[in-house]
């Protein structure tokens, strides 16, 4: 197709169709977010209600990234084989009938297991959604727009604890904790409403051979614009493509065990700086929660700060590098100066805040756009899969690693942060403004298994 002058699929320049299909495809982000707090203020409700003990509590808190790691395992390969709007749907149905049934709720049990689902609905919209905003979005703004994706994050985040306080200020907590997960339902529908009019992406169009119906989508999106497809656009390759290229392969390995990484360091950080803080300064639980309240709030300004002005200005391997470094150097200070004030509280908001603010978002961008098409969405399945992990290891360890000494628990994040510096360095290239053609037309074709000739 050729209207207007001729390009390629992600040159031009942002079309209002282009900010809307990926805003909506964002909001997965939010509703993420709107989960995590919303457990964290029916929790109140849900311990005296089904009488939970500590070990329950904590088991309950990981049903969600278990859902999550699972989720981003089966969308991957759905979402390449049956295309991204099927999946972009059904994980929010999902979520909806999570929603739901938590009203007839009634044990335990039942709890659980809706809080696995509410994973595996989350787990499965992430790599579906960042592969829609990567293949609609032109090269010049997609690290941008992926990358502020974590400002969606935590606006769910932060509007979850609003709705929640909202909620306990006319209902005792016995009756507030499933209205407070009820909630849900509203953002929810709200997002399904708004992914009625997202349609399948061009690129994915393409590698099935529809060629008619991705110029269609082209026309829909920018009807002016550049929309013409490189030679390699397309390409149907197929997921052994994955282990048999030594690139991809790399990639994947590269972007899994970075992103498990940060996530074993934010997840243990961000939701236990209030205890910690509690722990090593102050008795006030009230003034540790006012840390994290301000702690969340930088959080959010640099996000926009790295996603708007940062990452296509400088790139995606300095906005990895530089806080991860900064990270490992922060938390060595917190070990060996646990009693200084001071010490603690800039070391604490430097890791939470450039960790969720500049590194999370990092990821959102580079490990979209190292990958072809084809198998764009399993290899967002499987790095975000490992993240997840990480996730639910640093949830259930660092509470344990920091009651054992607290010294050896943050020196072994400030390792575990250096680990990604030194991987970072070695192994994971730079993406930024590389048009996802010369990606992917950089990608050789698998070598064929030889015939073997029947009869000798």
């Amino acid at each position: 197709m050729q209207t207007g002058k001729q390009g390629r699929l992600d040159e031009g320049t942002l079309t209002p169709r282009q900010l809307y299909i990926a805003v909506v495809a964002l909001l997965g982000l939010f509703l993420d977010g709107y989960d995590l707090l919303i457990l964290a203020g029916a929790l109140l409700g849900i311990v005296p209600r089904f009488h939970l003990s500590p070990l329950e509590v904590g088991a309950l808190g990981t049903m969600a990234f278990a859902g999550m790691i699972v989720g981003s395992l089966i969308a991957g390969p759905l979402t390449d084989r049956f295309g991204r709007r099927p999946v972009f749907f059904t994980d929010m149905l999902l979520f909806a009938v999570t929603a739901l049934l938590v009203v007839v709720v009634n044990s335990p049990t039942e709890l659980f297991v809706l809080r696995f689902l509410v994973g595996v609905a989350i787990g499965a919209d992430m790599p579906t959604s960042f592969a829609i905003v990567t293949e609609f979005v032109p090269k010049q703004n997609r690290g941008m727009l992926l990358a502020i994706g974590n400002g969606f994050w935590i606006g769910g985040a932060v509007i979850g604890g609003l709705v929640s306080l909202g909620i306990f200020a006319f209902m005792a907590p016995a009756d507030a904790w499933r209205w407070i997960l009820f909630s849900a339902i509203v953002p929810c529908i709200a997002v399904l409403v708004l992914r009625r009019n997202v349609p399948e992406t061009p690129r994915w169009l393409l590698a099935q051979g529809r060629k008619n119906e991705s110029e269609q989508v082209l026309r829909e999106i920018d009807p002016v614009g550049s929309v013409a497809a490189a030679p390699n656009v397309g390409r149907g390759l197929t997921f052994s493509v994955l282990l048999q290229n030594r690139s991809l392969l790399k990639a994947l390995v590269t972007m899994s065990l970075f992103w498990a990484i940060i996530n074993f360091i934010g997840s243990g950080i961000l939701l236990y700086t209030p205890t910690v803080i509690k722990t090593l300064l102050t008795p006030s639980a009230f003034t540790a929660l006012e840390f994290g309240v301000i702690i969340n709030s930088l959080v959010v300004i640099a996000n926009i700060v790295s996603s708007l002005w940062i990452i296509e200005r400088f790139g995606r391997r300095v906005l990895a590098l530089v806080p991860s470094a900064i990270i490992g150097l922060s938390l060595i200070a917190v070990a060996l100066a646990s009693t200084n004030a001071y010490v603690v509280l800039i070391g604490f908001a430097l890791t939470t805040v450039l960790n969720s603010g500049l590194i999370v978002g990092t990821y959102y961008t580079w490990g979209s756009e190292l990958f072809p098409t084809s198998v764009r969405g399993r290899a967002l399945g499987i790095s975000n899969a490992a993240g997840k992990f990480g996730s639910l290891l640093g949830v259930l360890q660092f509470p344990v690693l920091f009651a054992m000494s607290p010294k050896w628990s943050f020196l072994l994040l400030a390792a575990l942060a250096f680990v990604d510096v030194l991987m970072i360095f070695l192994l994971a290239p730079e993406t930024r403004n590389v048009s996802l053609d010369d990606l992917e037309a950089a990608v050789p074709e698998p070598v064929p298994a030889p015939a073997t000739m029947a009869g000798g």
